[in-house]
């Protein structure tokens, strides 16, 4: 009974790993800021079981820089790049998405400085209770328009089932703003639509 019960844990988890290692999910591009001429290559694959790797090379400073990080859960999805706060120097900015259910799409983000260093850019989720979370459950989409960074998402009513949000949609607007010795994204402001 129990070996019947081990090998059935084991076909299930084959189950959800398969498709993973089915389609080799892996993510390459580079982008080049035309204006200072830095360029950022990123490679993300897929690691079975519960994350990827990403790993960002940065050439066009005063040495190139190489950066490597561990995505718990997570792909990286989308890559952009961008000069939120208008210094000359590009910021990169790492879409990823959960590997599980609800489409979660999270934010890495990275700049560079004049003195050729690449800085992490500290990004805080609001807290789910804040008011600018309720009706929250996830199926993000980031975009950058001109100095903003905006994140959109579903609102749900109460009784709306997981396929089927009718509150109409929450952005919340972001701009880059100088931390101490690196930068952070600051909301800015808020606005539903229907």
């Amino acid at each position: 009974m129990i070996r019947q019960k081990n090998i059935g844990i084991r076909l299930a988890l084959l189950c959800m790993i398969l498709p993973l290692l089915l389609s080799g999910k892996s993510f390459v591009k580079t982008l080049k800021d035309a204006q200072s001429g830095i360029s950022f290559t990123v490679r993300s694959k897929v690691v079975p079981m519960d994350h990827s790797t990403v790993t960002v090379s940065v050439h066009g400073l005063n040495k190139p820089v190489k950066l490597r990080k561990k995505l718990d859960y997570a792909t990286v999805d989308r890559a952009e790049i961008a000069d939120l706060n208008g210094d000359g120097m590009p910021e990169l900015y790492l879409f990823t998405l959960s590997m599980g259910n609800g489409g979660y799409q999270t934010l890495r983000a990275f700049a560079t400085t004049r003195d050729g260093r690449v800085v992490p850019i500290v990004y805080r989720e609001p807290a789910e209770s804040a008011k600018v979370m309720r009706g929250y459950r996830g199926f993000d989409e980031y975009f950058i328009v001109g100095n903003n960074l905006i994140r959109r998402f579903p609102i749900y009513r109460k009784e709306d089932p997981d396929c089927c949000p009718s509150g109409g949609h929450r952005l919340l607007y972001y701009n880059l703003v100088s931390d101490g010795d690196g930068f952070r994204l600051k909301l800015n402001r808020t606005e539903d639509r229907s």
